[in-house]
């Protein structure tokens, strides 16, 4: 349901050419919303004392005798909790500092995509409607009926293609697969499309394939019977059965045994299994979601992983970008985890240096939003003031902060930024395989066993890396 259908929200739109006023007044009229155009900061002012404004789309330039930061600060005496989104020409960590310090929720920059604006509009409304994220009432529960911290940032163009992969594919009954590094938020993900879905009402069960022996995983995905081995002093359920009229989520199933791998794939053809030691088939309708932060063709390849499990499980396969490659998200999930645990640790933590928020974006996170979160609590919980300090970030990220920004800036408008860190891993990738094509002469089959890989691994990296051969083998 959209937002116009919950209620006709106002838009203020504070911009000093007529153009771009216009265009937005079109697309928000068309969006169901009522809109408000001012060209100067003093029309604002008016505006938010004497009228109900739901969210402010503020230009940094604006006519008369304030600028946009100007406007924001006074506005926000008027209203504090008033959504407001600067508009901006210069997509750079100082203009996303600058408009953090004059207390924006957001900034967008020009020129202004209609898709995204409506986008980041939708979800102000929807956050300042339901604290948290998704609403105690309506939060995916897990299997034993509590509701857990969820909440899934999808400010990025990359996390919102996967909302709107989530919408379609919700109600069908299909597997999905989540890959992604460790920590991005692949079980946010796979509880979110089980909350969209018509399997709401029934429970989600996760379970790491990682954390459990052989023996102990069939058991814990299957149950057992009393005395299937020893210790097993009852009957117990295991997952599937948990799980039965809602959602299993399998997180690292790469690391699954090549017999709980073949079990799997029978449950998934037939849609029933026996408990270990059991005799009686259980019939079960369970949704699977399974997520890896490993290359499952690679395993495939190399004998590890079954082909057929492995086509049964990637019906839909979802992939979650690492947060270094959305900074958008991470901007939102800054602010989003600062509150929070000032919430929830009872201090008074709200104002974020414009030192300590660059140095925050220009971390590379190899962590991804695991990282974010734990950064940020012990930061939030060790600050002495209503002034965010840093604690636990690497020390020589933040001595390249003036260096990175220096990066950032330089980077053409609408670009995306990537890391030192991450092209240092490409470059690292990049010499090894060159290396051991220059030790095999060109063989690739020798270059594959130097490297451990497959032969066919090997050439989507030649490929990947665009690694000239010829100049290889004429060297």
């Amino acid at each position: 349901m959209s937002v116009a259908e919950y209620f006709k929200p106002v838009v203020c739109v504070a911009d000093d050419e007529e153009g771009i006023r216009f265009g937005l007044r079109r697309l928000f009229t068309r969006g169901g919303y009522e809109v408000v155009e001012c060209a100067t900061g003093e029309a604002v002012l008016v505006h938010a004392a004497e009228r109900h404004l739901d969210v402010l789309l503020l230009d940094v330039r604006l006519a008369g005798g304030m600028d946009g930061h100007e406007v924001l600060r006074r506005v926000r005496r008027i209203d504090p909790e008033l959504p407001v989104l600067i508009i901006t020409g210069y997509g750079t960590i100082e203009s996303a500092v600058d408009a953090m310090k004059s207390g924006a929720d957001d900034y967008i920059v020009k020129p202004v995509d209609n898709a995204r604006i409506m986008n980041k509009v939708a979800s102000r409304l929807d956050a300042k409607r339901r604290e948290p994220h998704w609403d105690s009432a309506a939060a995916p529960r897990d299997e034993t009926g509590s509701s857990p911290a969820t909440t899934l940032v999808a400010e990025s163009a990359a996390m919102q293609t996967l909302l709107e992969m989530a919408s379609r594919i919700k109600n069908q009954d299909i597997s999905v697969l989540i890959t992604g590094e460790s920590g991005v938020g692949k079980e946010l993900l796979a509880r979110h499309i089980h909350h969209e879905s018509d399997r709401r009402s029934g429970p989600f069960v996760a379970v790491n394939c990682a954390a459990f022996s052989e023996t102990l995983l069939l058991s814990e995905l299957f149950g057992h019977e009393k005395g299937a081995f020893t210790g097993a002093d009852r009957r117990k359920k295991g997952c599937f059965e948990r799980a039965h009229g809602g959602t299993l989520f399998l997180d690292e199933v790469g690391d699954m045994a090549p017999d709980a791998q073949a079990k799997l794939l029978r449950v998934l053809e037939n849609r029933e299994f026996l408990r270990l030691g059991g005799s009686e088939a259980v019939r079960v309708d369970a949704r699977i979601v399974a997520a890896t932060n490993q290359d499952l063709e690679d395993l495939v390849e190399e004998g590890t992983f079954r082909e057929d499990l492995y086509y049964r499980i990637h019906v839909v396969r979802m992939h979650i970008p690492p947060l270094r490659d959305r900074r958008e998200d991470l901007y939102r999930l800054i602010h989003m985890f600062v509150d929070t645990f000032s919430r929830e640790y009872g201090n008074s933590v709200r104002d974020i240096p414009d030192d300590t928020l660059a140095a925050l974006l220009n971390y590379s996170w190899p962590g991804n939003v695991r990282e974010v979160k734990n950064v940020l609590s012990q930061s939030v919980l060790l600050s002495r003031s209503h002034r965010l300090e840093l604690f636990g970030l690497p020390v020589v990220d933040q001595s390249h902060a003036a260096h990175d920004r220096s990066e950032a800036a330089a980077v053409s408008e609408g670009g995306e930024y990537h890391s030192r860190m991450t092209a240092a891993t490409e470059e690292v990738g990049r010499r090894l395989v060159v290396s051991a094509l220059e030790q095999s002469r060109g063989n690739k089959s020798e270059a594959a066993r130097i490297l451990g890989i497959t032969r066919k691994t090997l050439q989507r990296k030649i490929d990947r890396f665009r690694i000239d051969l010829d100049q290889i083998n004429g060297s």
